[in-house]
């Protein structure tokens, strides 16, 4: 019964891809709203 998942240690558990797909949808969200307003 020691498989039982902690949710202490793995609440914040990111993948670097997720980041990389978060930090790009960041950046181009805005450019992409400037771009139809303007």
């Amino acid at each position: 019964m020691s498989k039982i998942p902690d949710p202490q240690k793995n609440h914040i558990k990111i993948d670097p891809a997720t980041l990389v797909l978060i930090g790009s949808a960041l950046i181009l969200l805005p450019l992409l709203f400037a771009g139809f307003m303007g």
